[in-house]
């Protein structure tokens, strides 16, 4: 008598379970979809991407403060330039393998490089689909971070701007 539930408790404790399954979900939505980090200039691309990359994140979100250097090469900075990436997927892996003259088959390796390109989700699109009409063109950035030398290199395009080489020594 004393092990038996009553029909009421039993719906509120699977009301309850329902309840608590649906905030973890929207929960982890909304930490997936928070801002990308900012970056200042000093800040290492390729520390960054290590990290999330260790840490489980394949495609990690960023905006770079980029210092938009004069063109009169006197490394004056004239303002900040932000730039929204997200590390692509390797289309070539260690397990790609190449062959010549259709001999036998050699795998790439690890070629050392990762790439950066324009997030299209912080324009409005997301996977091709345009949400909002006033959403902004598309930047052009296509940039490398060298995994043994840590420099990076790439290009970007902003609308109404010229394309600017961008460099991060170390």
């Amino acid at each position: 008598e004393g092990m038996a539930r009553s029909p009421l408790k039993t719906k509120l404790i699977l009301l309850l379970l329902t309840s608590s399954q649906l905030i973890r979900s929207i929960v982890s939505e909304r930490s997936r979809h928070r801002q990308p980090r900012r970056l200042a200039p000093h800040e290492s691309i390729y520390r960054f991407l290590k990290i999330e990359n260790e840490a489980g994140n394949m495609r990690p979100k960023v905006t770079l403060a980029a210092l938009k250097v004069d063109d009169e090469g006197d490394d004056r900075a004239e303002y900040e330039y932000d730039i929204d990436v997200v590390q692509a997927n390797q289309a070539v892996t260690r397990q790609t393998t190449y062959s010549i003259d259709a001999g036998s088959p050699h795998p790439i390796g690890d070629l050392g490089v990762k790439f950066l390109v324009q997030d299209r989700s912080s324009f409005g699109y997301h996977e091709g689909i345009v949400h909002s009409v006033e959403a902004k063109s598309t930047t052009f950035a296509l940039i490398s971070v060298d995994e043994k030398t840590e420099n990076v290199h790439g290009i970007v395009k902003k609308q109404g701007d010229k394309a600017m080489n961008v460099e991060q020594l170390t």
